[in-house]
């Protein structure tokens, strides 16, 4: 692998960036983890280092584990991972403190003559590293008056009142924000409030699009596929503890910590948690499943507007009771596929 002069200047200002890298992107629940892992390893038997640098919003969270489905020492297989347990649950880690830091980690990883394979399904984080949009810090100071009138709104009429007006008067920052999110529902109403703009308009001067960029999609043709496996999964965390994991994370940060107000799946336990008389976990549950669907519709609609994707239908590997044969079947096929057009792509190795 050619690797060009890695950073001139401070990490965070604009740069150049001429390192090659590979993307894998996808919804969730449709095996990115796997496939990147193998992929990394398929890479260092052909000689050329290769380390997992993660997009996700959920997995930069630290002590959030089972309902991230984050990857286990075992399932990482030795390979390295970053950009995973980088902020504790009571942090506010938004798209372009995400950008800055990988982006470092980008730098050491060209510096060292190894490959990055970003892997997730975040793409307002892909976009801010990859894509030239960064967001700026606007400048409203928070305003506490208008936040306890808005708290006061949540508490009369519901969060989703808010985040329709968001999505009325600011609908690219609204689908980058989870419905649950009232942190930064109710900073993106506070920008739009005190500075007469859309949140979504600050931008700051980008970094440089790195210009090597391989990008591969995991999609699907039949959805039904994905939302069993999404409802196997979920019952799985289930198993796994998820709700003791929740109460946990309750005990120690409160309600009010972002990671339990962000995160798929979280606030809707913590709910249940304070309030178990409201609503049965059965309902709970198969509402967390019914939100995981939505979130997976609203990823492949984010990344079927990029072109670049060389997309591969996952629906084989959803069958159910898939035998391991087959499954390492697929496996193979697809990385022959894969490290076939990493080879072909000039300035990949």
């Amino acid at each position: 692998m050619h690797v060009g002069p890695v950073v001139t200047g401070q990490v965070g200002r604009k740069a150049r960036l001429n390192g090659p890298l590979v993307v894998l992107v996808g919804p969730t629940a449709t095996g990115k983890s796997r496939l990147g892992v193998l992929l990394a390893k398929a890479l260092m038997a052909a000689g050329q280092p290769a380390s997992i640098v993660s997009a996700d919003s959920r997995l930069v969270y630290r002590e959030l584990t089972i309902g991230t489905a984050k990857p286990t020492p075992d399932e990482q297989q030795g390979i390295p991972h970053a950009m995973i347990d980088c902020v504790p649950p009571d942090a506010v880690f938004s798209a372009a403190q995400y950008a800055h830091q990988a982006y470092g980690v980008l730098c050491e990883l060209w510096q060292q003559q190894i490959l990055p394979i970003i892997v997730g399904g975040t793409g307002f984080y892909l976009q801010a590293l990859l894509q030239g949009h960064n967001d700026a810090l606007p400048p409203v100071s928070p305003n506490p008056t208008y936040r306890n009138a808005l708290q006061t709104e949540i508490e009369q009429s519901g969060l989703q009142t808010l985040y329709l007006r968001l999505q009325a008067q600011d609908p690219q920052r609204a689908v980058e924000i989870y419905p649950t999110d009232a942190f930064r529902i109710i900073r993106a109403l506070e920008i739009i409030e005190f500075s007469g703009q859309k949140a979504s308009s600050f931008k700051a001067p980008a970094l440089e699009v790195p210009k090597n960029q391989l990008w591969f999609g995991l999609g699907i043709d039949d959805r039904t596929l994905l939302h069993a496996r999404i409802a196997l999964r979920t019952q799985a965390m289930f198993s796994a503890g998820w709700l003791k994991e929740v109460e946990g994370l309750l005990a120690r940060y409160g309600p009010q910590a972002p990671a339990l107000q962000a995160t798929l799946g979280y606030p809707e336990l913590v709910a249940h948690l304070q309030n178990p008389g409201a609503q049965p976990l059965s309902e709970v549950q198969e509402k967390i499943v019914i939100l995981t669907r939505q979130y997976a519709r609203r990823q492949l609609t984010w990344f079927k507007r990029n072109p670049a994707i060389l997309w591969t239908p996952v629906d084989p590997w959803l069958a159910p009771a898939l035998p391991e044969p087959e499954r390492a079947r697929l496996d193979a096929a697809w990385l022959d596929a894969a490290m076939a057009r990493i080879r072909e792509t000039p300035g990949m190795l």
